[in-house]
C-alpha cells in the first residue's frame, strides 16, 4: 500500500474532529438533507439530539461510522465534494476514548523515506502489536541520538502528536512509545511487527533506493555495527536476515554468507567487508548512529587511498626499479603504499614470469627484485 487516508481506516475504531468551518457546513447540510436535527439523529441510531450537537460543535469527537453514514444521505456530488474535503481539514484525529489524538494530521499518509526509516526501526529495537484493539507501538534503544531520530520520523510523518518517553534504568535504554492512532495507521502498511513475525513489508521491497537506504540505515543503525574491518548485523529473524542480503546487493554490496548460532534461540548474521563494499555501504546507505558512524569513517581513512588501473601498477614497480636498482617486496609494497600480502607477491610472480623483472635470493631467503 503506498498510501493510507482517512477513508482507508476502519470505521468503528477511528474518530475525529473537523475544522470548525467545513465541520458546521457539513452537519447543516445533513440536518437540512433529512428534515431536522431529531430526523437525523434518528437515522444515525444516535440516542440522544444532545450528542449530535456536541460532535457538531466538537464537545466530543465524531465516530467515523457517524460521518460514513451522513456522507451516504448525499447526492453523489455533495459526498464527493465532503470526502475530499473533510479528509484536508481534520483537526484531531484518534481511536478509542482516552487516547491521545494526533493534531492537523498529514493525511493521506504516504510512503515516503522517512517512514521508510520507521520500518527499519520497528523491525530493528521497536515492534507493532495489537493488545486487544489498542495498537501499540513501541521503541527502545540506548542511543538517545536514535530514540530521537525516531521520534522526528513519526513527527514529519504524522503530524503534532504526544510521545511518552521513559528510562530503564535496568535495560539502561530508552523507550518510547506513541498514541494508538499511530499504531492503526502503521499496521495498516506494515501488517504485525512482533517478535517472530517482524518481516520487511512491501511497500519498501518495492520502493527504490532512496526510500530502500532509510530502511537500511535505520536496520543497520539499531542491529548492525562495526566488528574490527567490517560492518556486522545479525538478528534471529532469517527471514529479514535474508531480504536484507538481497536489498544491499541492489546497491553493488556484496553481504558475506550468512552464519547461524544457537543462542536461546537461532541467531543469523553476516558481515560486509572488503573496501569497495564498504565504500559502497558508507555513499549509498551509512550509518546515522554517531559512534558506529565515526568507526566506519575511521576504517575507511585507513584504507590506502592510492588506486591502480589495469597496468598501472605494473609501470610504478618497473619505475622503482630503474630508481633503486634492487628492492625486495617489503620496500617495493612500502612505497607503492600496498601490505605485503598474497596480492602484491602474485603480481611480482607475474611481472617475472613475463620477463619484465628478474629476482634473486636475498638475505634471509628474501627475493631481491631487479630490472631485466
Amino acid at each position: 500500500m503506498k498510501e493510507v487516508g482517512l477513508w482507508d481506516l476502519p470505521e468503528d475504531k477511528v474518530y475525529v474532529k473537523i475544522k470548525r468551518s467545513y465541520r458546521i457546513a457539513f452537519f447543516n447540510y445533513a440536518i437540512k438533507t433529512v428534515g431536522g436535527v431529531t430526523k437525523l439523529a434518528n437515522t444515525l441510531n444516535i440516542k440522544s439530539v444532545r450528542n449530535l450537537y456536541s460532535y457538531k460543535n466538537a464537545e466530543l469527537f465524531t465516530p467515523l461510522r457517524i460521518i460514513k453514514k451522513m456522507l451516504s444521505l448525499f447526492s453523489k456530488h455533495k459526498k464527493s465534494y465532503f470526502i475530499k474535503n473533510i479528509e484536508k481539514n481534520i483537526e484531531k484525529i484518534k481511536t478509542k476514548n482516552g487516547s491521545k489524538p494526533i493534531k492537523n494530521p498529514k493525511l493521506p499518509i504516504k510512503n515516503s523515506p522517512m517512514l521508510c526509516g520507521i520500518t527499519g526501526h520497528i523491525i530493528g529495537d521497536g515492534g507493532i502489536y495489537n493488545l486487544n484493539g489498542t495498537f501499540i507501538v513501541h521503541y527502545s534503544n540506548n542511543s538517545q541520538f536514535l530514540v530521537n531520530q525516531f521520534k522526528k520520523y513519526i513527527l514529519d510523518v504524522f503530524g503534532d502528536i504526544e510521545i511518552y518517553e521513559f528510562y530503564n534504568k535496568r535495560k539502561k535504554a530508552y523507550r518510547i512509545t506513541v498514541p494508538s492512532i499511530i499504531g492503526l495507521i502503521l499496521s495498516i502498511f506494515l501488517r504485525n511487527q512482533n517478535g517472530d513475525s517482524k518481516h520487511i513489508p512491501e511497500m519498501v521491497l518495492h520502493s527504490n533506493k532512496t526510500y530502500k537506504a532509510f530502511f537500511l540505515r535505520a536496520l543497520f543503525d539499531d542491529e548492525g555495527g562495526m566488528n574490527g574491518r567490517a560492518i556486522n548485523i545479525g538478528m534471529s529473524n532469517r527471514n529479514v536476515i535474508r531480504k536484507t542480503k538481497k536489498m544491499l546487493e541492489e546497491f553493488r554490496i556484496k553481504p558475506g554468507k550468512t552464519n547461524k548460532r544457537k543462542l536461546n534461540k537461532n541467531f543469523y548474521n553476516f558481515n560486509i567487508t572488503g573496501r569497495h563494499d564498504l565504500e559502497r555501504f558508507a555513499r549509498g546507505i551509512g550509518f546515522n548512529h554517531p559512534e558506529k558512524k565515526e568507526k566506519l569513517t575511521v576504517l575507511l581513512k585507513n584504507y590506502k587511498i592510492d588506486r591502480y588501473k589495469k597496468g598501472e601498477m605494473e609501470k610504478v614497480i618497473l619505475g622503482l626499479l630503474s630508481k633503486n636498482i634492487q628492492m625486495d617486496i617489503y620496500e617495493i609494497s612500502k612505497k607503492i603504499k600496498r601490505k605485503p600480502q598474497h596480492r602484491i607477491r602474485k603480481k611480482l610472480i607475474t611481472m617475472e614470469k613475463k620477463n619484465m623483472i628478474k629476482s634473486k635470493t636475498g638475505k634471509f631467503y628474501k627475493k631481491i627484485y631487479h630490472l631485466n
